[in-house]
């Protein structure tokens, strides 16, 4: 059979094909841009970052991106950097060697300024009467037969009571104590009142020998009761509040603030090591000076640093 179809037939027929054809696609664009979309907006994390340039409007930004500079430590405890200097500066044109160190018991912040062995000259005597009391709770001496010599020893530097308890005690005990309690600068290898210990002294080469840090942790020891036992500790921290020589460290303090202290010096050397009770807080110092020739002189050195330390401390 055949169809009788008009060319015009075939061209509607056509057109309405590719117009029905247009219409599908343009649908199927339709869905594919509005998923596209939905997608977008389920995951912003793919979103175009914007780029903010230094002349945009950053006024409106939200508050936890912006960067905050940190806080300036003020509390003179917890910052001793400007105390440091400002001690570094006083020494600066100081005659002689100068070592310097200072702990803040609260805090546990400390300076420690060209720490170095030196000739401990009577600071010696910190590390006797703890190697003492080792021997005493060790069951080898008894405390009655040290006990003034402690006293004469701490509380006015008897070099004589020096030499007896050292005499009480093997040969190296001393040192042997301190090596065995890790204070690794300090030894003693003479005594201190006969000729031949001032010969040996001179000479250099064996000298009694500590150094500030060594120092400042024996005391911090005592002050703790840590210092062979409590009841040791306190026994040295008694005699030590009573000593007699308070025209160095306690001299820079005002008066009615409490200290222990020890000192040393020689022609050659001017030391003293302090716990000081403070209402800005406990702390230690420990100043140890070698000028040649005059050293007894020095003294204003300590006080004016003491002074320092304890004006930081109580603002």
């Amino acid at each position: 059979m055949k169809l009788n179809i008009s060319r015009k037939t075939v061209l509607t027929a056509v057109m309405a094909l590719v117009v029905a054809g247009m219409f599908t696609a343009a649908i199927f664009m339709i869905v594919r841009i509005a998923g596209e979309i939905k997608r977008g907006k389920e995951r912003p994390d793919e979103a175009v970052p914007i780029i903010v340039t230094a002349s945009a409007d950053t006024s409106s930004a939200p508050a936890e991106t912006e960067s905050k500079p940190e806080k300036e430590e003020t509390d003179p405890t917890k910052n001793l950097q400007p105390l440091k200097e400002k001690i570094m500066d006083k020494l600066l044109n100081a005659d002689g060697k100068w070592s310097v160190y200072v702990k803040h018991l609260g805090t546990g912040e400390e300076i420690v300024i060209n720490d170095c062995e030196m000739y401990a000259a009577s600071l010696i005597k910190l590390y006797c009467i703890a190697a003492i009391q080792q021997a005493v709770e060790d069951g080898n001496l008894t405390q009655e037969e040290v006990r003034e010599d402690e006293k004469q020893m701490i509380m006015y530097s008897d070099n004589f009571a020096f030499d007896a308890l050292v005499e009480l005690l093997p040969d190296g005990y001393i040192s042997d104590w301190c090596i065995k309690n890790n204070y690794w600068d300090t030894q003693q290898t003479h005594e201190l009142s006969n000729d031949w210990a001032y010969q040996v002294r001179r000479t250099g080469i064996e000298d009694n020998m500590t150094s500030p840090k060594d120092c400042g942790k024996f005391l911090e020891s005592v002050y703790r009761g840590e210092c062979i036992s409590e009841e040791s500790s306190k026994w040295i921290l008694k005699l030590l509040k009573k000593q007699k020589t308070v025209t160095k460290i306690p001299a820079g303090l005002p008066e009615g603030v409490k200290f222990a202290n020890k000192t040393g010096e020689t022609d050659d050397f001017n030391h003293d090591a302090a716990i000081v009770y403070s209402k800005g807080g406990d702390y230690i110092l420990v100043v140890m000076g070698e000028i040649e020739g005059y050293a007894y002189t020095c003294d204003s050195y300590i006080i004016d640093i003491s002074k320092m330390v304890y004006k930081y401390f109580n603002p």
